[in-house]
């Protein structure tokens, strides 16, 4: 079964009586007109036919977190090596993500991603930590493996494939999804150690916006994530992600980006 993310129901009661500050926690704002008609997107599931898995940037990126808190400077708080290839041939082809995150307190976080070729249907998924391990395999319509719901206990998985993907699909592989300007998508994704089903909504702006970078100007689609204070900007020729912005609970404004364009949000704190 699926389930609505808590936070787009919210959203959503917020956005019909037009008052969006109380979820992104600044003043009072009045939501652009592109967002009052988006309700109810179809739901684009691993294998359905409008994906592009022909987007899918085979290529390595270093990438880094800056975060500037309420009452601080804006500094680096992780660094990501990220490198996406194609690995197999025919039906048993897979793209693999594998990423390396260096926190500034010490932790380091290592993880795989795999995902078919053809439908970008799940195949594997490693994530290691300091502290935990989610290590989950689909084959044969099950799912399979173990994940650390807490930092001191382990616990197996053996259920149904939930039709989903991993929600680090919805960065490196964003751009596969039907984001057209002025469209929406609901995508249904996992976040182990919890395996239940969500559906996460983006809404795509009607007009698109030109970066700078280190490469020149780039003309982005700009995806918002609805009911939470996520924005990214994904390259209008091929879905590439160009930089992430978010906004936390405690008023930290957060950039995600390849480290070579970091000079480009030095000090911003909105876009």
């Amino acid at each position: 079964m699926f389930s609505l993310d808590p936070q787009v129901d919210g959203c959503r009661m917020l956005l019909a009586g037009g008052i969006l500050a109380a979820a992104l926690g600044r003043p009072a704002l009045v939501p652009p007109a592109w967002l009052h008609t988006r309700v109810a997107p179809d739901t684009v599931p691993p294998g359905s036919a409008r994906l592009r898995p022909a987007r899918v940037r085979l290529a390595g990126d270093t990438i880094v977190v800056l975060s500037t808190p309420p009452d601080g400077a804006q500094r680096v708080v992780a660094r990501l090596w990220r490198h996406i290839d194609r690995v197999g041939r025919g039906a048993g082809a897979v793209f693999r993500e594998t990423q390396r995150y260096e926190y500034d307190g010490g932790d380091v976080e290592l993880d795989t991603l795999e995902m078919s070729a053809r439908s970008l249907a799940l195949r594997h998924i490693a994530e290691r930590s300091t502290h935990t391990q989610n290590v989950l395999d689909v084959a044969r319509g099950r799912m399979r493996g173990v994940v650390t719901p807490t930092d001191t206990s382990m616990a197996s998985v053996d259920i149904a494939a939930p039709p989903a993907f991993h929600d680090m699909a919805l960065e490196a592989f964003i751009g596969t999804l039907p984001l057209d300007p002025g469209g929406s998508v609901a995508v249904p994704i996992i976040r182990p150690p919890s395996t239940d089903v969500r559906i996460v909504v983006l809404d795509v702006a009607t007009a698109p916006d030109t970066l700078p970078t280190a490469q020149g100007p780039v003309v982005c689609l700009v995806v918002h994530r609805r009911g939470r204070d996520v924005t990214t900007w994904i390259a209008r020729t091929d879905g590439h992600i160009v930089r992430m912005r978010w906004s936390s609970p405690d008023g930290s404004v957060t950039w995600k980006l390849p480290a070579r364009d970091s000079a480009f949000v030095a000090g911003q704190e909105g876009y």
